[in-house]
């Protein structure tokens, strides 16, 4: 004798929780319904029901008005129903609606979110006659809500526009010697990368983004620059500033100038623990330009004994 096969089927109109058990032997259907249960919201999961027996039932489900009349082998699945996205609520610009505005205001994890509810059709149906489901999701313009053709179900997109807005921390920078260096000598520059993680909720799911520093670009302050390169560079030992290093630069004149930095970020994300998916496009995050004093050495030679004649020149 087969097992019995149990299915919870969710009504998010009449807020019931509804059983359906089958017996493969006899085909039996039995019905029950918990009315103690709280009224379900509008927002939940969607679930493919794969119905594993070798029976065709006719006849049609409590509330539902199409007959099943796939045979349910084993591994058919019923064709996704046709989906479309209508707004909630659309604010009018020249008579502006506050409880509109408070409707798309739960949408806030993106740019311009608005709340969308969720119709269906029957699949294959044409014209499709739309149906409200009472399930709602919310859409944003950097994030582009698409309905999956194969019924399953929609997941966030990080685009690069939403990538950019996250507060992505700039390398730091760090000048040597500073505040004042010289003419002819070479004046070291360096960044100090950090790979960056954001945890965000999307739509009720968990996403991490991560932004990985790729490239970074130095302004010198006096015309020249240096990069894009991959080269962050590095410190040096107080014994051997002023030598060449791969992001080092001398200066011709004297003068204040302004040392600029800026990194290039890479992104990636990953969905409820999923494998990480790239993001199209960079972001570039400037640093905080460090000030700096270049200055000329003068070398003068002096006759005078100092112990002799303190007020000599160069005493």
């Amino acid at each position: 004798m087969r097992p019995l096969r149990r299915l919870r089927l969710v009504s998010a109109a009449a807020g019931t929780l509804i059983a359906m058990f089958l017996v493969a032997g006899g085909a039996q259907v039995s019905w029950s319904s918990d009315a103690n249960l709280p009224p379900i919201g509008g927002d939940f999961e969607e679930t493919d029901i794969v119905l594993e027996a070798d029976k065709t039932l006719p006849g049609t489900l409590p509330g539902v008005n199409d007959p099943i009349t796939q045979p349910i082998g084993s591994g058919s699945v019923a064709a996704p129903p046709q989906r479309k996205f209508e707004p909630v609520c659309i604010p009018n610009l020249a008579d502006i609606s506050v409880e509109c505005i408070l409707v798309n205001a739960s949408c806030s994890v993106g740019a311009d979110g608005m709340l969308m509810r969720i119709l269906e059709a029957p699949a294959g149906q044409s014209p499709p006659q739309w149906a409200d489901t009472t399930r709602t999701i919310c859409q944003y313009s950097d994030m582009p809500l698409d309905a999956p053709a194969d019924g399953t179900e929609e997941v966030p997109v990080v685009t690069i526009e939403f990538f950019r807005r996250l507060p992505i921390a700039p390398s730091g920078l760090s000048v040597e010697p500073v505040p004042h260096t010289l003419i002819g000598a070479e004046t070291n520059v360096y960044a100090s990368p950090n790979e960056q993680t954001f945890n965000e909720d999307i739509d009720g799911f968990d996403v991490t983004v991560r932004a990985i520093p790729t490239a970074y670009t130095w302004s010198y302050g006096d015309g020249s620059s240096l990069g894009p390169t991959s080269q962050p560079g590095g410190p040096l030992p107080a014994d051997r500033l002023g030598e060449k290093t791969s992001t080092s630069h001398r200066y011709t004149e004297t003068g204040d100038v302004q040392v600029s930095l800026t990194t290039t970020y890479r992104g990636e994300y990953s969905i409820d623990g999923s494998d990480w998916i790239a993001i199209s496009g960079e972001a570039q995050i400037d640093s905080a330009a460090v000030p700096l004093s270049v200055w000329r050495s003068v070398v003068n030679n002096y006759a005078d004994n100092c112990l002799e004649n303190p007020e000599g020149a160069g005493c």
